[in-house]
């Protein structure tokens, strides 16, 4: 996966200085994500990057979508990576169903 670095550096004279610590995250503002839980149960849940959010403390990135809803790196994933999520879920509903039916009859 690649990572998305932002961040600035600004120099001034004789004694002003100003640092910005650069910080990667996994997706950048505008980009389409979806849900990981919701894609394991079926469902795709699609979100667009509005903020990305750095604690300073964890360094670890926090995502804002349009709704002003936080995400985890962990809970989001690519358009690829849910559809084989959704397709894995179906199947095992399908299998479910079909011993469902066996035990039925």
């Amino acid at each position: 996966m690649d990572y998305e670095a932002t961040g600035s550096l600004k120099f001034g004279g004789c004694a002003s200085y100003k640092v910005t610590i650069f910080y990667s995250s996994l997706y950048a503002i505008g980009d389409i994500v979806f849900e990981k839980k919701k894609a394991q149960k079926g469902i795709l849940r699609k979100h667009c990057i509005k903020e990305v959010q750095i604690n300073s403390v964890q360094e670890t990135p926090k995502y804002m979508d349009t709704f002003n809803a936080f995400f985890g790196e962990s809970e989001l994933i690519t358009y690829d990576e849910a559809l084989l999520l959704i397709r894995a879920a179906i199947s095992q509903a399908e299998e479910d169903l079909e011993d469902h039916m066996i035990n039925c009859s």
